[in-house]
C-alpha cells in the first residue's frame, strides 16, 4: 500500500491529514495552494469532493461577515453586565445593544487570570501560561488566528489603547507590571507571535498586525477581515468599573456597531474572565451585534473556545488547538431568513446638534422581503413620532439641551419588531462668541503649525511634525516616550512666553492621550523635578496639570484624561486673586493659589513647548488641536462656550468674534480729489450703532458711506471707527487714500489677506468706467506688515495678463512695506480685475509671516 493510499484519518472539521504531506491542509479559500503537493497522489478528485462538501457545511451553519471586530473586555460577571443599564453605576451602552444581539447567558471564561484567556481565544490554548507575563521563548510558533487569516489571504489588526506606536515589538511584562504604561502585551497576545524574519516563518504575524487605537478607522470599510480591540487596564473596566468602560465603548464602539448592520459586519462584545466565581464558575456576558445575527438569548455553554472555533469556521481556516474539539455556533445565525434591518441615519452617531429649530431624523429600511408597516422614532424609551411610509422621516420639535440615546424602530409583518442600533446625540444650545480680545497664540494644527494671522507661530524644535485626524479638520500628534532624554517624536515651540505669563493669562486646547505616564505635553517648566519653577500639563493621572512659582509650593491638579477620547483643558492664571481655575470639558475642576502671592514668577527661562515640557525631556503622548492663549483671564462662561462650540464641530475661530465686537472695514474708489467711501464694517449677530471717519487733512464724518474732498493730491491715512449698538465694543480700520489731480481716478482694497510662510496670496481690484489703456504710469501703493525681511516677491498682473514684478527680495529690504510704484501699463487695457499677488520666499527658513493690510491703483 502506498504512502497516500494509507488514509491516517479525516478531520471532519476542516482539515485532512495525509501522510504524503507534513502539516494538514485547510479547507476553504487557502486550498489552491496546496494542490500543486498533491499531484503525485491518485485520489485528488476525492480530496475535492470531501472538501467541497465540508466547506459546503461550514457555510450553511455559520455566516461569513465582511468585517468582525472583536472586543474584551476585563473581570467582570455576567450579572454586572446584562440588566445594569444604571446610567451612573451600570452598562446603559450594552444594554441598549441587547435589542439588536445575540446574548449568549451562559458564556463563560476558560480559566483565572487574564491572560491565559486571551492566549486560549487567539490559539486554542494557553500555551504554557498560568499568570500574566510575557513566555519564557519568544516568539511563539504555534497556529493562531492571526496567522491562519493572513495565510488564507484575509486580514488582521490588532488594535491596541496605549500602544506606544504602530509595529511596537516590546514584549517585557511580569506579573501585572509593565515598563509601557497602560499597555499591557499579555492582553495584546498576537504580539507574542510577531517575527521580523524574511521569509516569515510558519504561523508567524508581521509587527504590522500590532496598530495604536487612534488608528481604528472612522470608515468601517477600511477595516481589516477580523480585528482585536483591546482597551487599557483604565478603559476595559478592570481598574475604573462597568460604568466607565461602558462609556468607552459607546465612544469607540457605537459607530461601527450601527455601521455594521448595514454593511454585513460583525461585533463580538465578551471579557476575558469574571470577577468572582461565586454563584456561577467564571460566567461572563458575550455578545454578537450585526445583521446576519438573531437577536434573542441564546444558553448553550460557550467559552473562549467555542468563539475561536466559530471565527475559524467563518472564513474555512484550520483550527488552533482545542478549538478542535469545540463546538462552533451555528443557532444564532439567520441567512435563510433574514430580518429586516432597520438604521437611523439622521443625526449621525456621537454628532452635536443645535437646539431652537425643529431636528431632521431620518432612517432607512432594507425589507430583505418582509412587509413594513411602520418606523418608530424614540429618544431613550420615549416615543418621539412615526413614520408610516418611505421616506421614513420625522421632525423632533422641543428637543432640549442635553445627552440623548435615538434609536428606531421597524414594525413589519403586521405585529413583528426590529430596533436599529443606538445613536448618540449632544444638544447644545445657539452657539455664544468667545471674545478673542487678548489672544496671544492660536494654532488650529491644521496640517502646519502656523497660527492665526497676528498671533504667534510655533516651529518645530525637534523632529517632524506630524499630524493626524484631528477635533477639527487635522491636530498635531506627539509620540514621545516620556523618558528622561530628548524627545522620541518631535515636539513644538512657541519661543518665550515668559512676558504673557508675567501678567494674567488663559491657556485652552483639546486633547487626546491614552497614556498614563509621567510626561508633559505642553508648558514651559523643567519636568525633571515637580519643584521647579513654571507649569506644564501631562500625561499622568494625578498631576495632569502642575505650576510652581518662585518660592512657592507645588500644585497638582488631575484630570482624567487617558481614554483616547478628545477632551478640552483650560486654564486660567488670575494673579489679581491669587487664583488658578482648572477646567474639563467646560466646566471648572478645581481652583487654587497660584503662589504665596498673586505677583509669584512663573518665570521657568525657558521657551513653551507643545508635547513636551519646557527642556523636552519627560516629553509625553498626545494628539492635540485647536490651541490658544490668552493674556487675559477666560470667564467661566467664554470656557463653556468653547467647550460648546467644540463639541457642535466648531472651533475656536468659527464662534472667536463676539456678535458684539464689530470689525471696521471699507473700500474707497478716488476720482481725482474726490473720494468715495463704502462701508463694509461687520458685527456678527449684533448691530452697529455708529461710525465715525477722520479723512486725514482734519475732515471728519459720521455718515456711513461718506464722499469727502480734498483740497490737494496727496497721500491721506483715513480711519473709520465702527461701534456696537448694545456693548458699545469699537473696531476701527486705517487706510492710505491717495488724491491724485484732477481728472485721475484711485481703486482699492482694504481688505488684509495673510501671507503664510513660503505661499503667495492674490488681491483684486476691478477697475471699471475707463476708457482705453492704462498710462505708462501708473501707480501702484501697496501697504504689507511682515516679521522677516527681503524675502517678498511683488507681482501686478493686468486684467489682459500681462505682468509687472514691483519687487522682487532683496535683504536690504524692511520686512515692512508702504511704497508707491510706478508702472508702465500703456499696453494694458485699464478696465477689468488688476491683481496683485505677493510670494513668501525665504529659502525654507520657519515661521516668517505677514499681511498684505490694503492697495490701490492710481489711474
Amino acid at each position: 500500500m502506498s504512502a497516500c493510499q494509507r488514509i491516517a484519518g479525516v478531520r471532519a472539521a476542516g482539515a485532512l491529514l495525509w501522510p504524503c504531506l507534513s502539516y494538514p491542509i485547510p479547507f476553504g479559500d487557502s486550498v489552491m495552494r496546496t494542490l500543486a503537493s498533491l499531484a503525485r497522489c491518485s485520489f485528488i478528485p476525492l480530496l475535492l469532493v470531501a472538501m467541497g462538501v465540508a466547506e459546503q457545511s461550514r457555510a450553511a451553519t455559520v455566516s461569513r461577515p465582511d468585517h468582525v471586530v472583536v472586543v474584551m473586555m476585563e473581570n467582570k460577571d455576567y450579572a454586572d453586565i446584562v440588566g445594569n443599564a444604571d446610567p451612573n453605576t451600570g452598562a446603559p451602552f450594552i444594554n441598549a445593544l441587547l435589542p439588536i444581539a445575540a446574548s449568549f447567558t451562559n458564556s463563560h471564561g476558560v480559566q483565572h487570570p487574564s491572560e491565559p484567556n486571551y492566549m486560549e481565544l487567539f490559539s486554542g490554548g494557553p500555551q504554557g501560561i498560568t499568570a500574566n507575563e510575557t513566555p519564557a521563548k519568544l516568539p511563539l510558533t504555534v497556529p493562531n488566528l492571526g496567522a491562519q487569516l493572513l495565510s488564507a489571504n484575509y486580514s488582521f489588526i490588532q488594535f491596541a489603547e496605549g500602544l506606544p506606536s504602530d509595529g511596537f515589538a516590546g514584549t517585557a511584562e511580569a506579573g501585572y507590571s509593565s515598563p509601557y504604561g497602560t499597555y499591557y502585551p499579555s492582553e495584546n497576545v498576537a504580539i507574542w507571535w510577531t517575527n521580523t524574519a524574511s521569509p516569515r516563518p510558519l504561523n508567524a504575524l508581521p509587527l504590522s498586525v500590532m496598530h495604536v487605537m487612534q488608528d481604528f478607522p472612522s470608515n468601517y470599510s477600511q477595516l481589516p477581515t477580523v480585528s482585536f480591540v483591546h482597551a487599557t487596564e483604565d478603559d476595559n473596566m478592570h481598574n475604573d468599573g462597568v460604568n466607565h468602560g461602558d462609556n468607552w465603548l459607546r465612544l469607540h464602539m457605537s459607530g461601527y456597531a450601527q455601521w455594521a448592520m448595514t454593511h454585513n459586519s460583525l461585533l463580538v462584545l465578551t471579557w476575558d474572565e469574571s470577577r468572582s466565581d461565586a454563584p456561577d464558575t467564571n460566567h461572563i456576558p458575550t455578545l454578537f451585534i450585526g445583521p446576519m445575527v438573531t437577536p434573542g438569548n441564546y444558553s448553550e455553554n460557550i467559552n473562549h473556545y467555542n468563539l475561536l472555533r466559530t471565527l475559524e469556521d467563518m472564513y474555512g481556516l484550520p483550527y488552533a488547538g482545542a478549538a478542535a474539539s469545540a463546538a462552533s455556533i451555528t443557532d444564532v445565525w439567520n441567512a435563510a431568513a433574514p430580518q429586516p434591518v432597520v438604521s437611523l441615519d439622521s443625526p449621525g452617531n456621537l454628532s452635536s446638534t443645535t437646539t431652537g429649530a425643529p431636528i431632521a431624523l431620518s432612517a432607512s429600511v432594507v425589507a430583505n422581503g418582509h412587509s413594513i408597516n411602520k418606523v418608530q422614532f424614540y429618544n431613550g424609551a420615549s416615543l418621539l413620532g412615526e413614520a408610516t411610509q418611505a421616506p421614513y422621516t420625522l421632525s423632533w420639535n422641543n428637543a432640549t439641551v442635553g445627552s440623548d440615546t435615538l434609536s428606531v424602530k421597524a414594525v413589519y409583518d403586521s405585529n413583528k419588531v426590529v430596533s436599529s442600533a443606538p445613536v448618540y446625540v449632544t444638544l447644545t444650545g445657539p452657539l455664544v462668541p468667545v471674545d478673542t480680545t487678548g489672544l496671544v497664540s492660536y494654532l488650529p494644527f491644521d496640517n502646519t503649525l502656523y497660527a492665526q494671522a497676528g498671533t504667534r507661530n510655533a516651529s518645530v524644535l525637534s523632529g517632524t511634525a506630524k499630524y493626524i485626524a484631528g477635533k477639527f479638520g487635522a491636530a498635531a500628534s506627539f509620540r514621545n516616550n516620556g523618558s528622561s532624554g530628548v524627545p522620541s517624536d518631535w515636539v513644538a515651540s512657541l519661543g518665550s512666553l515668559e512676558s504673557v505669563y508675567a501678567n494674567d493669562f488663559s491657556v485652552s486646547l483639546w486633547v487626546r492621550t491614552a497614556s498614563t505616564t509621567d510626561a508633559a505635553f505642553f508648558g514651559n517648566k523643567d519636568w525633571t523635578s515637580g519643584a521647579n519653577t513654571g507649569w506644564l500639563m501631562a500625561t499622568t493621572l494625578s498631576k495632569s496639570i502642575n505650576w510652581n512659582t518662585v518660592g512657592g509650593t507645588r500644585h497638582d491638579v488631575g484630570l482624567t484624561l487617558a481614554d483616547s477620547q478628545w477632551h478640552l483643558i483650560d486654564i486660567t492664571f488670575n494673579r489679581a486673586q491669587n487664583q488658578v481655575t482648572t477646567y474639563l470639558d467646560g466646566v471648572a475642576q478645581n481652583t487654587s493659589p497660584l503662589g504665596t502671592t498673586g505677583t509669584a514668577s512663573l518665570n521657568a527661562n525657558l521657551n513653551t513647548l507643545i508635547g513636551g515640557s519646557g527642556t523636552g525631556a519627560y516629553s509625553g503622548s498626545a494628539d492635540i488641536d485647536d490651541l490658544a492663549i490668552w493674556s487675559r483671564v477666560l470667564s467661566a462662561g467664554e470656557v463653556s462656550n468653547i467647550y460648546q462650540g467644540g463639541q457642535a464641530g466648531a472651533p475656536l475661530l468659527a464662534i472667536g468674534q463676539s456678535p458684539n465686537t464689530p470689525t471696521a472695514n471699507f473700500s474707497v474708489v478716488v476720482n481725482g480729489l474726490v473720494a468715495n467711501f463704502a462701508d463694509s464694517s461687520t458685527d456678527g449677530s449684533g448691530t452697529i450703532g455708529a461710525h465715525s471717519w477722520t479723512f486725514g487733512d482734519g475732515g471728519t464724518s459720521t455718515a456711513v458711506n461718506p464722499s469727502h474732498t480734498y483740497a490737494a493730491a496727496g497721500t491721506y491715512s483715513v480711519t473709520e471707527t465702527v461701534s456696537d449698538s448694545s456693548s458699545g465694543k469699537t473696531s476701527s480700520k486705517t487706510a492710505s487714500v491717495v488724491a491724485v489731480a484732477s481728472g485721475n481716478s484711485v481703486f482699492s482694497n482694504n481688505t488684509p489677506v495673510s501671507i503664510g510662510d513660503n505661499a503667495t496670496i492674490n488681491s483684486s481690484i476691478a477697475v471699471s468706467g475707463r476708457s482705453g489703456n492704462a498710462s505708462s504710469a501708473l501707480k501702484a501703493h501697496v501697504n504689507i506688515t511682515h516679521n522677516w525681511s527681503g524675502d517678498l516677491t511683488i507681482t501686478l498682473i493686468g486684467p489682459d495678463g500681462s505682468q509687472s514684478v514691483l519687487q522682487t527680495p532683496d535683504y536690504n529690504d524692511d520686512g515692512n512695506i508702504d511704497t508707491i510704484y510706478t508702472i508702465n501699463a500703456s499696453a494694458t487695457p485699464a478696465n477689468g480685475t488688476w491683481q496683485l499677488q505677493v510670494s513668501d520666499d525665504d529659502g525654507g527658513y520657519p515661521g516668517d509671516v505677514g499681511t498684505l493690510n490694503n492697495w490701490s491703483l492710481s489711474f
